[in-house]
């Protein structure tokens, strides 16, 4: 799906930011994007944290 949107919408636009909510395990590609990775089941996080160790990770969950 990240691919998909990318492409449709942000092809050629490389470094820029984002947030990811409910960001998994962090593995599909983020285009080099600085990223707010937001997930907040602790046995993904771990996993989020050791393939995005660049970004800042989150390990909480968002409500209204």
């Amino acid at each position: 799906m990240d691919k998909v949107l990318h492409e449709r919408y942000f092809i050629n636009k490389f470094n820029r930011a984002s947030i990811e909510c409910e960001a998994f395990d962090g593995v599909i590609e983020n285009y080099n994007w600085k990223t707010i990775n937001i997930e907040p089941l602790p046995h993904i996080f771990k996993k989020l944290k050791q393939n995005r160790p660049n970004s800042i990770n989150l390990e909480i969950a968002l409500s209204i």
